[in-house]
């Protein structure tokens, strides 16, 4: 099981470095999506990069794909989305949006079987207790052994090698 949450970790990285490639491609293209929208990996700026990726370019019609609170910045998003934006941009942006959306599409599948684990062990992420050494404080284990009337079930320090 330890395996798992490290290539979970690692995917989150990479997918936040792919992310920060896709903005460096929107801003050399003069496309300034990121000064304007919040999250620009959202639904409404995921839908303007695919609209740019299949050549639509008129900052009128891409504006007009902006949804929830993003329509009440109608104007500036019209600002900042007239640009460059030309073919060779158009391919970086669909080859680094298809690698963002796998990898995390990955780290769900991830994440759901890193659950499982969890549930099935009945087994609880901890950060904090002053009484268990550091490097024991990664997964706690619910044991009714010792039960006390005003904590609960206690919480025992295991590492993952020593749950599975």
């Amino acid at each position: 099981m330890q395996v798992i949450p490290e290539v979970a970790m690692e995917l989150v990285s990479t997918r936040t470095g792919e992310v920060n490639r896709l903005h460096k491609v929107l801003e050399d293209a003069g496309v300034k999506l990121a000064t304007v929208a919040t999250d620009v990996m959202g639904v409404s700026g995921r839908e303007m990069m695919r609209a740019l990726i299949d050549g639509v370019t008129d900052p009128q019609v891409l504006a007009d794909l902006a949804r929830a609170r993003l329509r009440t910045k109608l104007p500036q998003l019209r600002k900042a989305l007239t640009a460059r934006f030309g073919e060779h941009h158009a391919f970086l942006l669909a080859r680094m949006l298809a690698h963002v959306e796998a990898l995390e599409a990955d780290i769900d599948v991830l994440s759901e079987r890193i659950a499982e684990l969890v549930e099935s062990h009945q087994v609880w992420l901890f950060t904090t207790r002053l009484d268990v050494p550091r490097h024991e404080q990664r997964l706690g284990i619910r044991d009714p052994r010792f039960q006390t009337r005003r904590q609960g079930p206690r919480l025992l320090a295991r590492t993952y090698s020593e749950v599975l």
